[in-house]
């Protein structure tokens, strides 16, 4: 009987400790999805866009403007926070790029890579999947949104590139 006693107490006090920290875990997730409201916002605000599409997943956000022909990228994931707005016009491509593990070929990171049409342009890589920050089960999810804007973006990217300063397609 008093062994019985014990052990509920003891799984009483493990439910409370569990609890408490699932607790905290939520706390933090709602302060950062704050933050990144507040920093989309922010961006929105300030470069005066017009925002067609947006995804947000974790600590990230990627919009796009059609209007402006902008991208608009935030992550918040890393310890120094980042933020981008692109200027579509001078983007060559983007594409899909998954890192593998070289040990085990195991996938631990999808990037979206847009390339610019100067050669001196830095290579722009926006992650959609980290194994160290995301779950494995949503992997897949994130791979399908990053390959979703892979074909959006050069979609846009060559309709620009058709369009004369006029407006007109080419």
């Amino acid at each position: 009987m008093h062994f019985t006693l014990i052990a509920l107490l003891i799984l009483a006090v493990l439910a409370i400790l569990i609890g408490y920290m699932v607790r905290i875990g939520g706390a933090d997730q709602r302060r950062v999805k704050e933050r990144l409201k507040k920093r989309y916002a922010e961006w929105v605000e300030k470069k005066r866009m017009t925002i067609d599409t947006v995804d947000n997943f974790r600590k990230r956000i990627i919009a796009y403007d059609r209007l402006g022909n902008q991208l608009l990228l935030i992550d918040l994931s890393k310890e120094q926070e980042e933020a981008h707005v692109i200027d579509l016009e001078n983007i060559a491509s983007c594409r899909t790029v998954k890192n593998k593990h070289e040990a085990n070929g195991h996938i631990n990171g999808i990037l979206l890579e847009c390339v610019g049409k100067r050669k001196n342009q830095p290579v722009l890589q926006f992650p959609f999947y980290d194994e160290l920050e995301d779950s494995l089960q949503d992997m897949l999810f994130l791979q399908k949104r990053a390959e979703f804007w892979e074909h959006k973006l050069n979609i846009h990217i060559s309709a620009s590139a058709n369009t004369d300063k006029a407006g007109y397609i080419a």
